[in-house]
């Protein structure tokens, strides 16, 4: 899931074609890659 979403496609996909601001993409990716590593197994 992290190769998933370290691709310059979403990037792009989310930015350009959805509007997410940069900061909002940032975010996002950020919290979800502490959710995925970080959480308790």
């Amino acid at each position: 899931t992290i190769w998933a979403t370290n691709s310059s496609e979403l990037y792009v996909l989310l930015t350009v074609e959805r509007g997410w601001s940069a900061d909002r993409y940032e975010r996002w990716l950020a919290d979800t890659w502490c959710r995925l590593l970080l959480r308790n197994t």
